[in-house]
This record gives structure tokens, sequence and C-alpha cells, in this order.
């Protein structure tokens, strides 16, 4: 069985460890020389450093929750009030950013709800806001183990699609020996953009035979569909009349620029003034289960699209 098929059949078997098929996708890597690929590869094994910089799938939506006394009782499990919440500290009532191994992943994912602790001192101050004579003791951002299988499920479908695509090029790249150059530069880089399209920067700068560009990280026809679906959705998420009304001129905007000459710069920041107005409401409707697989997709394409600072 060759190395590329090995790695469709992985990735089609959840009984496959995770990292057994990231140290297949590893060597698949190594030999097709293709730097964004393999910083992928190497991050989902071994954790990524910057948690500003993840990947979309591994920043999901959180319930933040605490426990709080009156001096005589114990209040558990109270679901934080986080529109008190500052600017600064608001990530921490919405979301979580995971940046751990992807066998930690695994393993957190068989367990029950995952709780990751708010420093105290953020806890002290904001996480009894909006009651009466309660202070709180703890607080902590409870995650949900459904959204790590996500996780995983979203890294297998992501090297199924990239095996399959590289075995259209060439179904014995995965045998290349050392001095062989296995799919062309210019076949492969828009393959590895389409499907690894996490912030990953400009990282090949002292490499060879490659083409990149700093850009947005979706695809014109994700672009397309997200600006259909947000319009579609948009009244779902019960906005204000003023962010409403931002939202949809920025929505127009974005529609205008794939339907002429892109100004990449204007569809950039039209992007993130949406993602902005949006992602909270946006994460309170996918933790309340409200059109989960639309909500997720649309939350996973702006921050893959429009993710940075």
């Amino acid at each position: 069985m060759t190395l590329l098929r090995e790695i469709q059949t992985g990735a089609t078997d959840s009984g496959v460890d995770i990292s057994t098929l990231l140290r297949k996708a590893k060597i698949l890597a190594a030999r097709l020389r293709n730097p964004e690929f393999e910083y992928w590869v190497d991050h989902e094994l071994n954790g990524y450093d910057d948690t500003k910089n993840l990947p979309s799938y591994r920043v999901v939506p959180i319930v933040a929750k605490a426990q709080l006394t009156d001096g005589f009782r114990t209040w558990n499990n109270f679901q934080i009030l986080t529109s008190f919440l500052p600017e600064e500290f608001e990530a921490w009532g919405k979301e979580c950013r995971l940046n751990q191994p992807i066998a930690m992943i695994a393993d957190l994912a068989t367990k029950d709800n995952l709780a990751i602790a708010w420093p105290q001192a953020l806890a002290v101050k904001y996480g009894a806001q909006g009651t009466n004579d309660y202070e709180c003791l703890r607080a902590w951002q409870e995650v949900n183990p459904s959204r790590l299988v996500g996780i995983l499920d979203i890294v297998r479908n992501r090297l199924l699609d990239f095996a399959l695509r590289i075995e259209r090029e060439n179904p014995e790249a995965g045998e290349a020996g050392p001095n062989v150059i296995p799919v062309p530069p210019e076949r492969l880089q828009p393959i590895v953009h389409n499907i690894f399209n996490a912030p990953v920067g400009n990282i090949a700068q002292n490499s060879e035979n490659i083409q990149q560009t700093a850009s947005i990280g979706v695809s014109p026809e994700d672009l397309s569909r997200l600006v259909r679906e947000l319009t579609k959705h948009i009244g779902e998420l019960n906005l204000g009349e003023r962010q409403l009304h931002r939202a949809q001129n920025q929505l127009q905007v974005i529609q205008t620029e794939l339907e002429g000459e892109t100004d990449s710069t204007v569809l950039i920041q039209a992007g993130k003034t949406i993602r902005n107005i949006t992602e909270g409401a946006i994460a309170s409707l996918i933790a309340s289960g409200v059109q989960p697989t639309v909500w997720h997709w649309i939350h996973q394409t702006l921050g893959a699209a429009f993710g940075g600072s």
C-alpha cells in the first residue's frame, strides 16, 4: 500500500490514532517539500506556541461558569453574565483557544467537559457581576467534549482531502525519492493553500520554488458562500439596528469586491468589521445549539479569512 493510500485509510478509520496518521503525513510533507504543509503537520503534532495564530477550528465556543458564595450559601455552576466583561477580557467569556498537541486534545475528548480556569483576579472581579451580595470564589471556561471531537474530525478530513488531491496529481507522490519533486510547486501550492488555510504567515521566505501571498485564508467560492449564508441568517443574531446595518453594508462591500477587480485591502477590512460585529453573537448561538452546522461553518470561515489582528 502506498503512503497516500495509508493516509487515506487512516483518515477514514477512527480507530487509527490521530498522531500516527499525522506522522505519516509528516513523511509525505518531507517528500513534497512544502513548508506550509510541514508547518501545519508539525504544529498539530507538537502544539502551537502562539495562541493568537491558531487555525480557526482550534478556537471553540465555551460557556463561562463560576462558583459563588454569599457567606452562607454556595452557588455552583453559575453561568457568568459575560456582558459585564470589558472588551479586553471578552474572549474569556466566549471562546477557548486550544493550542495543545493533537494527542492531548484526543485524550481530553474522551473525558467529561473540559474546564479551563480563569485567572483568579479576573474571576474575583467579574465572576459575580450582575448578582446581589455574592462573590466569586473561582471561575472557568467549560468546553463540551464534542468540540474536541470536532477538531479531530477536521484534521482527519483535511488530511483525507489532501491525500486524495495529491493522488490525482501523482499517485506515486508519497514514494518519491530524495532528489525528486513529485508534484510541481505551481500545482501543489494552490492545493495546500485551499486545504490548510490556517494563518501560518509567510513561512517560506528562504525556500525555493514557492509561490505565496499574504492574503485571506479562504477561496473566493467560500467567501461568496459566506456572504450568502450571513445574508440569509443574519437576522438570527439579534443585532442592534445600527450593528445590523453596518454588517449588511460590509457584506455588500465584500460582494462588490468579489464581482469585480478585487482590492484585498478593502475586502479584508470589510471582513474584519463583520467579524468584530458578529463573533460574540455567533459564539452564543453555537453554544445554544441554534443552527449549529451553519453557524459553526460561518464562525470557522470568518476566523480563517479575517482572524488576523
